[in-house]
């Protein structure tokens, strides 16, 4: 069920890199890496793909935090009730998702600035908690923030860890997939279609795999934390399902 959820909303990706594939986009966009020059509907097609990926994989960790409570509840899951509760708070969610982007960035890209590279660092380690929080205790993203230092705060070295351990863990998924693309590449680089199909279909599952991946570990660490410090038990999460507000202590 949690590949159906990640699937559904990786729909619009794959849908507008198979438009532009036939109008020959990527083709323009290989030309662009080679020369520097790029066309402006080239460049429309790479910034939609952006933004539509990112609300995609949003909106999938956020779908599958929700997903994993309703199973620890009721041993099913609603599709229909995972995309409601979601987009009650979908605002917010994009809101966190794309600071913990820009710090991402930040801490990858500015790794020579040494203090910027720590603060972005230290917000993407206290606010990993942010997406669960938000669907599980219905706060706005401010509130939702705030709340994640606090349980990032009460368990930070096994916090550290399990994130440390869940990088490793999408490396090696990542290269995983990329050797297996590497071993494709030779077989259906005479048949284009196949080779699109291919290249669909592997962008597809690496984004499901990683939402999945993702969206599972936060959320178990996020109920681990919670049920340490805060005796959180199946009691209480039920009723938070049920859109009861948290108050935090």
């Amino acid at each position: 069920m949690l590949t159906v959820l990640a699937v559904i909303v990786y729909v619009p990706t794959v849908l507008v890199t198979l438009v532009a594939e036939l109008l020959g986009l990527g083709e323009v966009i290989q030309e662009y890496l080679q020369s520097g020059a790029i066309a402006l509907d080239s460049l429309v097609y790479m910034m939609g793909l952006v933004v539509i990926t990112f609300v995609s994989m949003t909106i999938g960790l956020a779908v599958v935090s929700v997903a994993v409570g309703q199973h620890l509840i009721d041993e099913r899951i609603s599709v229909i009730g995972c995309y409601k509760r979601v987009l009650w708070r979908l605002f917010s969610v994009i809101y966190v998702s794309i600071l913990l982007m820009l710090s991402l960035f930040i801490a990858v890209g500015g790794i020579v600035l040494i203090i910027p590279t720590l603060l972005a660092m230290a917000f993407i380690l206290y606010a990993s908690m942010t997406i669960p929080v938000i669907t599980f205790e219905r706060l706005k993203f401010t509130d939702g923030i705030k709340r994640s230092f606090q349980l990032v705060q009460k368990e930070l070295p096994r916090v550290i860890l399990a994130l440390v351990l869940m990088g490793l863990l999408m490396v090696g998924i990542v290269v995983t997939l990329t050797w297996t693309l590497k071993v494709a590449d030779p077989i259906v680089e005479n048949m284009p279609m196949v080779g699109l199909f291919v290249q669909l279909v592997s962008g597809l599952v690496a984004n499901c795999v990683l939402t999945m991946v993702v969206g599972t570990s936060i959320t178990l660490l996020y109920l681990d934390v919670r049920s340490r410090k805060e005796k959180l038990d199946l009691e209480i999460l039920k009723r938070e399902f049920k859109w009861r507000i948290h108050t935090p202590a």
